[in-house]
């Protein structure tokens, strides 16, 4: 069993694979460890993207000593299925990289990948703290990507620095693009700005770049607020990172 593990900048996500099967999904606070869990899966591995060092740290010390293995840590220096086309390789979140690693693999492996050509293009969108869109093009280069304010972070930044402006809820208060009161109103300007975001992307790959076929990945705590109002055929994939992590670490540790 390998267990791939996502340490974001709020929740840690943890997946246990079997081959290519996804066994178990499961998903904590950064503070909270689920070692009991941990204690009944049949761990033979384990590979870890991080955007936080000292969490990283605490979780490689617990399988050191609990399971006496040594975690493998996917960092800039690790070996990629992907060709990183990016000006400063070395500040691109690993993340990020997994991520559209993860979309590269599920799309290698499924039936479109037989007509993948250089008019293919994949978009992954993670929809967390921060809301990042990557994209790779023909044949599996990580060409470069969008970073914006995640939907929460929206929110939370306009309740705390404005005086007035209420919290709101994105599920509870959006009632369309045009809202009717202040709080409609706030969640339209924040889901809409997502989703033009993404929409926008995707005709500019069209009309700029040529791009015949775009196939959009989504996936973060967030994705299920524009699962039914993004207008493009996409995938949500709760462990897209997660797959990217397993791919990564089978690139590195199993190919070598």
């Amino acid at each position: 069993m390998i267990l791939a593990c996502d340490i974001g900048n709020s929740r840690i996500k943890f997946a246990l694979y079997d081959k290519y099967e996804l066994r178990e999904l499961k998903i904590s606070s950064r503070g909270l460890l689920p070692l009991d869990w941990f204690r009944k899966c049949e761990i033979e591995h384990a590979a870890i993207s991080s955007v936080v060092p000292s969490v990283t740290d605490e979780l490689s010390e617990y399988f050191s000593k609990e399971f006496k293995l040594e975690p493998f840590v996917i960092t800039h220096e690790s070996a990629f299925n992907l060709q990183i086309d990016y000006e400063t390789p070395h500040s691109l979140g690993i993340d990020r990289i997994c991520s559209a690693e993860g979309a590269f693999a599920l799309f290698k492996a499924s039936p479109e990948s037989k007509s993948y050509n250089d008019k293919t293009f994949i978009i992954t969108i993670d929809l967390g703290t921060a809301t990042t869109l990557n994209v790779v093009k023909y044949n599996g280069v990580f060409s470069g990507g969008i970073i914006m304010p995640g939907i929460m972070t929206m929110a939370n930044s306009l309740k705390v620095n404005t005086a007035q402006l209420p919290e709101i809820s994105i599920e509870l208060d959006y009632k369309g693009f045009i809202g009717k009161n202040t709080r409609s109103s706030i969640a339209s300007g924040i889901l809409n700005s997502t989703l033009s975001l993404i929409e926008t992307s995707v005709c500019r790959l069209k009309n700029e770049a040529g791009a015949e076929t775009v196939k959009l990945y989504t996936t973060g705590g967030n994705a299920p607020l524009i699962e039914k109002h993004l207008k493009y055929e996409h995938v949500m994939v709760e462990d897209l990172v997660l797959r990217g992590v397993k791919s990564v670490f089978e690139r590195n540790i199993i190919l070598g």
